[in-house]
């Protein structure tokens, strides 16, 4: 995987950039994450994990640069557990929900870290 930019910045909005290293990327707009992560659902018990726990309770990525994800294995888990409804009008919802899973995958298979940054 490649850098992917997503041409959906808004000026003066935040964005989210997940780094595996200089040439593997994915930045985004702050909105199109908001998005996907709001179709998360929480586990039966009611409580939120990992990555939509990190997501809801605004900590960790939103609170330090560069911050490096736990586990990956469990972030890739809940990324790929958000259902995307059939009726969503905005196919980038499943674009960025795929290519998050892409790099996660490949950071998983070559070993890597993946450090978020929202700004």
């Amino acid at each position: 995987m490649k850098n992917i930019q997503f041409d959906n910045t808004i000026l003066g909005e935040p964005e989210i950039k997940f780094t595996v290293d200089k040439e593997n990327f994915i930045n985004l707009w702050i909105g199109s994450f908001d998005e996907l992560m709001e179709l998360g659902k929480p586990m039966a018990n009611g409580k939120w994990d990992n990555f939509l726990l990190h997501y809801h309770m605004n900590d960790g990525f939103y609170n330090e640069p560069n911050w490096v994800i736990p586990s990956i294995q469990d972030y890739l888990n809940s990324i790929t557990n958000i259902p995307i409804p059939d009726n969503t009008d905005n196919s980038e919802v499943k674009m960025v929900k795929d290519k998050l899973i892409d790099l996660f995958t490949s950071a998983l298979m070559s070993n890597s870290e993946i450090k978020i940054s929202y700004f």
